[in-house]
């Protein structure tokens, strides 16, 4: 018949339609992983369990919750965003998932529901978002590792740079001022300044970024 497609030509169309090939991929390793590793931010916290020199390390531990869980956070989804944020499904469920967990560790902090408690889950979510951009632009295992690397470098670099300083730098020179990454800027607007320009600046630019780097490459698709 004249109307009907070959066999190869059928078998074409599905084969260049990558969203008709791609299998139905279950959310539950991805978010069972993010859960996991939330689950023993708030574990440490709870059981006051020392990570660093027990003299100096603050009493009661619960203090740190809040800092750990955005720590565990933004380091792990950095670490393994390939994997929990691999479609728009799973990554609504990993970002709607940091959600309560941030607000139970501020209920161990002792830091009452607020404005700033929301505005660290405002940042918390621009994060994850970008990566999500990013996750599904790197489909390749090499940009993948390349990404996690960039991503793991931008999450724990700064503060990585800040210890060194304090702990084998001058003793006389303060810690240096200023946003060193996204940990530091999440501790600014969570315990500080819920309304730092700065972060908001290094969150929007963040996030204007990864659209950017996301449209080009969908284009890039689009275009013969």
């Amino acid at each position: 018949m004249r109307g009907a497609k070959s066999p190869s030509q059928a078998d074409r169309v599905v084969t260049d339609n990558p969203s008709v090939n791609a299998p139905h991929r279950s959310l539950f390793p991805p978010l069972f992983v993010w859960l996991l590793v939330q689950m023993l931010a708030l574990g440490l916290s709870a059981a006051r369990v020392p990570f660093f020199a027990t003299k100096s390390f603050p009493q009661p531990a619960e203090i740190l919750a809040v800092p750990l869980m955005w720590t565990i956070q933004i380091g792990a989804s950095a670490l393994l965003f390939p994997f929990l944020l691999r479609d728009p499904r799973v990554a609504g469920s990993v970002i709607a998932a940091a959600w309560p967990f941030t607000m139970i560790a501020g209920i161990l902090t002792g830091l009452p529901m607020s404005l700033m408690t929301v505005a660290s889950i405002v940042f918390i979510t621009v994060w994850i978002l970008g990566l999500a951009l990013w996750s599904h632009l790197l489909r390749s295992r090499r940009s993948q590792a390349v990404g996690v690397c960039l991503a793991v470098l931008l999450a724990l670099g700064g503060p990585f740079l800040t210890y060194v300083k304090l702990e084998y730098g001058n003793p006389s020179v303060g810690p240096a001022k200023g946003i060193d990454g996204p940990i530091s800027a999440a501790l600014v607007i969570g315990m500080h300044d819920y309304l730092s320009q700065t972060v908001w600046l290094y969150a929007g630019g963040y996030l204007l970024f990864s659209l950017i780097a996301w449209g080009i490459g969908k284009f890039k698709k689009r275009t013969p």
